[in-house]
Formats: C-alpha cells, sequence, structure tokens
C-alpha cells in the first residue's frame, strides 16, 4: 500500500495526463474489438452477400434485381412482395449462376 501512496504523491502533478492516458488505453481497446466486427459485416453481408437466397417476385420493389425479364430480391429484402420461386446465385470461377430452388 506504501508503494501506491508514494506512486499517487508522483503522479499528482500530472493527474490530468494520467486520466488522459487511461481513457485513451480503454478507447483503444474498444477499437480493437470493433475491427473484427466490421471486416465479419464486409465479408457476409457485402461481398459474400451474393450466395444468400433468393427470391423471384412478381413486380419491381425497391431492393429487386431485374434478369432474364423477372423480378428477383434477396431473403432479408422481402417486404410485401409476393414470391413466386425460390432460386440461388452461385459464385464459380468468376461466373454467376442462377440455380432454381434450393
Amino acid at each position: 500500500m506504501k508503494n501506491f501512496k508514494r506512486l499517487f504523491k508522483l503522479i499528482k502533478p500530472f493527474r490530468i495526463f494520467a486520466i488522459i492516458s487511461v481513457i485513451m488505453v480503454i478507447f483503444v481497446q474498444i477499437l480493437g474489438f470493433i475491427g473484427p466486427l466490421i471486416v465479419k459485416r464486409v465479408l457476409d453481408d457485402c461481398l459474400l452477400g451474393i450466395e444468400q437466397p433468393w427470391f423471384e417476385i412478381e413486380e419491381e420493389s425497391k431492393d429487386s434485381v431485374f434478369y432474364n425479364n423477372k423480378y428477383y430480391v434477396q431473403e432479408k429484402n422481402i417486404n410485401d412482395s409476393k414470391v413466386i420461386n425460390n432460386v440461388n446465385i452461385i459464385l464459380v470461377d468468376h461466373n454467376y449462376y442462377l440455380v432454381e430452388g434450393t
């Protein structure tokens, strides 16, 4: 306990800098946890999101894609549209393939 008292006496003139340093260390640690979460979101939702289930719908909607005179929308973007068919889009060797059914 004596060591802590001596330490606090030495730090007392610089307590603002010590407090700012502790806050900055906490901030850096929080950023260290957030980085992998951002990378996961980018990989899963943006880059590989094309391979999520798609559905053929009757009419155009905000998030639909027009292909072969039909409208397709991802499962997460289905609003009040009537679903006609389930399809998947698969990426193989830099080519996209539309496969009907699951």
